[in-house]
């Protein structure tokens, strides 16, 4: 019997995660919320933020989404986004800098 949740994530550019895991926490538009298998089915917006996967093994890796939206079905979580990209990933220079010209 499979006891994990699958995730997929999709960006305008491709598919970031296609895998099995533990759990997802997301930055829902009510609040953090934390998805396990059997979870009910569901369908929120996302906003930016942290959204944390737990790999089979309970690993966390965090990403930065831009927001976008989730569905839980079936022990499957879609999400749909903008970007998603790993913590480790980001530049902080390159993201500062961004940032500031966002602002202007």
């Amino acid at each position: 019997m499979n006891e994990a949740l699958h995730i997929t994530v999709l960006t305008p550019e491709r598919a970031v995660l296609d895998q099995d895991v533990y759990s997802v926490t997301a930055p829902g538009a009510a609040g953090y919320l934390g998805i396990l298998r059997n979870h009910a089915a569901l369908i929120t917006s996302l906003v930016p933020g942290k959204l944390t996967v737990k790999d089979v093994r309970q690993q966390p890796t965090v990403y930065a989404i831009s927001g976008g939206f989730l569905e839980v079905a079936n022990n499957r979580v879609t999400v749909l986004a903008d970007t998603l990209l790993a913590v480790d990933d980001i530049d902080l220079a390159s993201a500062q800098e961004a940032r500031k010209v966002a602002e202007r």
